[in-house]
């Protein structure tokens, strides 16, 4: 058994959904299934680093983790990998677009378990886990607190959590600031108010937590600069995968939009401008009561 345990995690690491929830998550704004497949696998290369250090301190093999938003599944893999032959990773997500490429890109995993579900329904499932895991959820949903509380319900004597998001739209920058990067902030702002969530909720989350009854026990912060063409890829990426959403809710033009990619493009080209991508907060609670 690894470190902490007699310690169950509860695991909250956001990656995306888009079927079954409530009429409160249906504004999500990031397009999903194949079109949106090459921006995420660039956000794994980007952030999947940061996982290692707290995967392999808080599974434990056999555990039984549910995997919240699973999305495509690249971190539900890494999941597997550590809780081994003998645990189970249940990973849910509401988009059945999202869940076909997972279960295509994972069919010979034998401890996965795909089930389409939102995450605000986890009150039907019927298991009990050691880790509770989301990423890049949250932030992008306008009630987080139903979503925690329910999850906790789920959670084993001692369960274990991390929960993984970015920490601000503000922490995505560059130097020097130029209009392309002016281009990026006004669609996350436009992104956010489509769809009525926090950007800046996780400078709050600590506090929230306790208050539902959980102990932190790791609270990190990282921030990744994308320094090879391939990671400033992410930055037209996050544009296209914007783009259907917010022309159709009328927040822009498509004349606007081919004006504003070209600013983009420009400055995902220019190595010469150091560019920070998101900054991302990771935080381990145990419950306390």
């Amino acid at each position: 058994m690894k470190k902490y345990n007699r310690i169950n995690l509860f695991f909250v690491l956001i990656g995306y959904s888009i079927n079954l929830f409530s009429d409160s998550e249906s504004n999500y704004a990031i397009v999903v299934g194949e079109e949106d497949k090459d921006r995420l696998c660039v956000v794994n290369e980007i952030y999947n680093p940061y996982n290692n250090t707290l995967f392999d301190r808080y599974i434990n093999t056999g555990d039984q983790v549910l995997d919240i938003a699973c999305g495509i599944s690249i971190v539900t893999q890494k999941l597997a990998d550590f809780v081994g032959e003998t645990g189970l990773v249940v990973a849910i997500d509401k988009s059945p677009e999202q869940l076909a490429i997972a279960k295509t890109m994972l069919k010979e995993q034998k401890n996965i378990d795909f089930r389409l579900l939102s995450a605000y329904n986890l009150s039907v499932l019927e298991e009990k886990f050691d880790v509770i895991y989301v990423r890049f959820l949250l932030c992008h949903v306008p009630d987080p607190i139903t979503i925690v509380k329910q999850a906790k319900s789920l959670l084993k004597y001692g369960g274990r959590l991390i929960i993984e998001d970015l920490t601000g739209n503000h922490t995505f920058f560059s130097v020097p600031h130029c209009q392309g990067m002016e281009t990026l902030q006004y669609f996350d702002k436009l992104q956010f108010e489509f769809q009525q969530s926090d950007d800046k909720y996780f400078n709050y989350l600590s506090n929230l937590l306790i208050s539902e009854g959980f102990e932190i026990v790791h609270n990190t912060r990282s921030h990744p600069e994308l320094n090879t063409p391939r990671l400033r890829m992410m930055l037209t990426y996050n544009l296209s995968s914007l783009k259907d959403a917010l022309i159709s809710a009328q927040k822009i033009t498509q004349q606007e939009y081919d004006e504003m990619y070209k600013s983009v493009q420009s400055l995902e080209k220019d190595l010469s401008v150091k560019v920070y991508s998101y900054e991302l907060g990771q935080i381990c609670a145990t419950i306390s009561n």
